[in-house]
């Protein structure tokens, strides 16, 4: 009898330390598909554009002085700091942080305004889709539009740094007098290049793909027109 006891307690043990096993984080490979699949949302060209110019601003989660040592740069790091769980978008710090109403721990904090319904669905349904390490270009360089090319992209890229009351640098990329403004005096190529002694932009991220900067390019040579 008492090596039956011993034996229970022994698998009490055993079964009390058991830990369960971990969510294996997709591979840190970069996967380039070519032609952008509307269905699916690629890190590159949606997600990290978008954390970084909500998240990653100087001071908050940047590379230089990351807020509680969490930086939100790049995808190692979102994928460990923000916790995400392939497959499941309810889960993990970043979606916590995003959804909170608590005011001292909502990401972006007051006074920046939260990200919308629409940009947490997009992050949602990359983390559904596998939260791969993903990216794609569609840049038709010829047939360039200020609403069909441009604005797309300086939105994604550019206007969660250079919005709201104190817009980075002082310079706002929000309306299209703005985008224009610093079209046509040299400083938004110069950013995107990095040139001219201009801080290459996006700050600290990828750049943008070359075919999206001739995008741009091809837009200003244009005269920079609101079409």
């Amino acid at each position: 009898m008492k090596y039956l006891i011993a034996f229970a307690f022994f698998a009490t043990i055993a079964t009390g330390c058991r830990h369960e096993p971990e969510v294996p984080l997709p591979p840190d490979t970069p996967s380039f598909s070519g032609v952008c699949d509307p269905d699916t949302v690629y890190f590159q060209h949606d997600i990290l554009p978008l954390i970084t110019s909500r998240c990653a601003s100087p001071d908050c989660h940047d590379a230089d002085n990351p807020e509680e040592g969490v930086r939100l740069t790049d995808y190692a790091n979102i994928m460990n700091h923000g916790e995400i769980v392939p497959g499941q978008p309810w889960e993990g710090e970043l979606i916590e942080q995003i959804l909170t109403s608590d005011p001292d721990d909502v990401m972006p904090p007051p006074p920046l305004s939260p990200l919308t319904a629409a940009e947490i669905d997009l992050i949602q349904t990359w983390i559904s889709q596998g939260a791969r390490n993903n990216s794609c270009a569609d840049c038709d360089t010829v047939n360039v539009t200020f609403s069909g090319s441009v604005s797309g992209l300086i939105a994604n890229y550019c206007e969660g740094c250079h919005s709201g009351a104190n817009p980075e640098g002082s310079r706002a990329l929000v309306t299209y007098e703005d985008i224009r403004n610093s079209a046509l005096d040299g400083s938004l190529l110069s950013s995107l290049l990095g040139t001219d002694g201009f801080t290459l932009m996006p700050y600290q991220s990828s750049p943008l793909l070359e075919c999206q900067i001739d995008m741009i390019e091809t837009w200003i040579n244009d005269g920079a027109p609101n079409n």
